[in-house]
């Protein structure tokens, strides 16, 4: 069984290492994230990718396409079984080698690298529910909306600042160091949750398949249309947004 740990009650920031980890973490994640949201499809586009095949790709795979949310099921069940530690670090490897193959293919003029890439973020989603749950085996439950707040607060000031200062340094030195600079911020982050993370594979006591997940997840199907709703609506308004100002993306240096 997981054991919990908890922080002391009077601190803003929590004082167990794995928490910490998972703080610093989201930051150094936010730092490229804030960019990356921004300029990912433009730089694609420039790199002759027609935006329906964006889409197609997008819908497929990438970090909210069919494949990541099926591998979102596998990535809890496999945590559960071998550990927390192991799905949060190979999640972060497939995103060192996702933005690294990206960076590839603008230096070699290569379009289908970019598949690639997005099977490879597709891949890294399998820690994206196991990163809340390692958070929540070392936080009591009467502390986890505090400590998710500042998990969430270090996550998107990052985002915020570097979203805003990295249109400078896009059109003046294109998608390759953004994207190098993806790579060494997520690289950096899975050093620290190697180093910092603690875990242990866990005994479950209530066997669950894929179809009591699937009536569960129907069950509440209020709370995900709100979610489904969000991602359509951005999904929509970015693809506009990119194919009204097509040409001045391809202005970007490559």
């Amino acid at each position: 069984m997981w054991v919990v740990r908890s922080s002391s009650n009077s601190k803003v920031f929590p004082s167990e290492l794995t928490v910490k980890t998972l703080i610093v973490y989201n930051a150094l994640q936010g730092a490229y994230t804030g960019y990356i949201r921004i300029f990912w499809q433009p730089f694609v586009l420039s790199l002759g990718i027609s935006l329906a095949s964006i889409r197609l790709l997008e819908t497929f795979s990438g970090s909210s396409g069919v494949l990541s949310s099926v591998l979102q099921l596998f990535g809890g069940r496999l945590s559960d079984r071998f550990g927390r530690k192991l799905l949060c670090t190979l999640g972060s490897f497939f995103l060192v080698l996702c933005w690294l193959v990206a960076a590839i293919a603008f230096v070699i003029h290569r379009s289908f690298l970019i598949i690639v890439s997005y099977l490879l973020w597709s891949a890294s989603v399998l820690a994206l529910p196991v990163l809340d749950a390692a958070l929540a085996d070392n936080v009591k439950e009467s502390e986890r909306s505090r400590v998710y707040s500042v998990v969430l607060l270090a996550n998107v000031v990052p985002a915020s600042i570097t979203g805003f200062f990295a249109g400078n340094l896009a059109t003046k030195s294109g998608p390759v160091v953004l994207l190098l600079l993806a790579s060494l911020l997520e690289g950096l982050g899975l050093l620290l949750l190697f180093k910092g993370l603690r875990s242990s594979p866990v005994v479950l006591l209530v066997k669950e398949d894929f179809k009591t997940v699937f009536k569960d997840a129907v069950k509440h199907w209020r709370y995900f249309s709100v979610f489904t709703a969000d991602a359509l609506s951005w999904s929509i308004s970015v693809s506009l947004a990119c194919s009204t100002n097509k040409k001045a993306f391809f202005k970007l240096p490559i």
